[in-house]
């Protein structure tokens, strides 16, 4: 019996339809091929909001950084409390921590668009696409939908059934 060294399911990172299926049953694929293709818009646009909660968290943090240099002048003038001060420099604090959640978001949203192409992580041989255009796929952790399976084709393992008896005479020999 011949087996893969390397077997994968085959399944989404993100959720949405099925643009194209990019590979023929039984080919030969290469680490990096798409196999299927999702429908990006819905990820493309929540990329674009995530863009633009950075863009305006980094406007409040300028604005506080502004306020504050400000508010330092009339602090080392004794015009305002410590207190008041002290408020100012936590929203700078806050500011910065805006921007890094942002950044984040946004992060994450760039990954949610690149995962709409699903790609091969090994070289190997595609099963069947078991789901076609248009149907509407899980990524979701614990719910994704199997699309196909890739084996690897070299090298592989082969197992061969014996009796002991003939296993004993090939040691034998």
């Amino acid at each position: 019996r011949l087996d893969a060294v390397e077997s994968v399911e085959i399944r989404p990172r993100v959720t949405g339809h099925i643009d194209r299926v990019a590979f023929a049953s039984g080919q030969l694929v290469k680490k990096g091929d798409v196999l299927f293709a999702i429908d990006p818009r819905w990820h493309q646009a929540a990329l674009a909001s995530a863009e633009a909660q950075l863009a305006r968290a980094r406007v409040n943090l300028a604005n506080a950084e502004r306020e504050w240099e400000r508010n330092r002048q009339l602090e080392k003038a004794k015009a305002i409390s410590a207190s008041e001060a002290d408020q100012w420099q936590t929203r700078v604090a806050e500011g910065k921590a805006g921007v890094l959640a942002a950044e984040a978001a946004r992060d994450s949203a760039a990954l949610d668009v690149e995962a709409t192409e699903v790609r091969s992580p090994i070289d190997g041989r595609v099963s069947r696409p078991l789901l076609t255009e248009g149907n509407y796929v899980s990524g979701v952790a614990g719910f994704t939908t199997l699309l196909t399976t890739v084996v690897s084709v070299d090298p592989m393992f082969v197992y061969v059934a014996v009796d002991e008896s003939t296993y004993l005479e090939y040691a034998r020999r």
